[in-house]
């Protein structure tokens, strides 16, 4: 059973980041001085639930997947970050956390989501096609030179 919860920052920080840097490892390298490494250290992790919305997935007693966004005053919501404890990949984690993140959006009238998503995640570009997120820009070099960030997009459908 999965259960979708508010990121506590006394309780949750050294899991959560934990969870990213495995998620991530792809992309970092295990390199303590990389941008992205850093800023997955847990103290790093509670200043950005400060300033963004972060929930948890638990799943089996323990956090299973962590998601982050933002809302603009204009309603497009912006997902920052996203991941899932490699043990638990595959198994609708991600699916859950951004089924949470739309329904947060629809409820706080937002009308548009997007994000970002590095040219070689496959497995990620192919998740948010999926669920009807839209490729509809890259920005190049963006990272880190050689790696390319795809703008994926989608539309919400806010019930009246």
């Amino acid at each position: 059973m999965n259960k979708i919860r508010l990121f506590n920052p006394h309780t949750d920080s050294e899991k959560v980041s934990n969870i990213l840097e495995k998620s991530f490892s792809w992309y970092h390298e295990n390199d303590v001085s990389n941008w992205l490494y850093k800023s997955l250290l847990p103290n790093n992790i509670v200043k950005r639930c400060e300033r963004s919305y972060c929930f948890v997935c638990i799943t089996n007693k323990e956090i299973s997947g962590f998601i982050s966004f933002n809302i603009s005053d204009y309603g497009t919501m912006y997902i920052s970050l996203i991941g899932v404890d490699p043990k638990y990949q595959g198994k609708g984690i991600g699916s859950l956390l951004l089924e949470k993140a739309e329904k947060f959006g629809i409820k706080h009238n937002v009308r548009n989501i997007w994000l970002l998503v590095t040219h070689t995640n496959i497995k990620a570009i192919s998740f948010y096609i999926s669920k009807k997120y839209i490729p509809i820009g890259t920005f190049p070099n963006f990272t880190k030179e050689g790696l390319h960030e795809i703008i994926m997009y989608k539309e919400l459908k806010n019930k009246k």
